[in-house]
């Protein structure tokens, strides 16, 4: 997973230390947001299918509008 927001004191790499001391304990609150990574795979087909709707979207009204002007003639 990975760490969209913290409260940490410290934060060395992946680790996240919070100093918690008797003064301290009882008003300190831990705040760790995480999120799943999404696989690059994941983005990579998302995009191949972006890609394939818009020129299915695209082919489509070229062949409409060719089919159309091929009728006028």
């Amino acid at each position: 997973m990975k760490v969209i927001k913290n409260n940490a004191d410290k934060v060395k790499g992946n680790v996240y230390t919070w100093k918690l001391t008797r003064d301290n304990a009882s008003e300190k609150n831990i705040y760790l947001k995480l999120r799943k990574k999404v696989d690059s795979f994941v983005y990579f087909i998302f995009v191949i299918i972006v890609i394939l709707v818009v020129g299915g979207f695209y082919l489509y009204n070229y062949s409409k509008k060719r089919k159309e002007s091929i009728n006028e003639v």
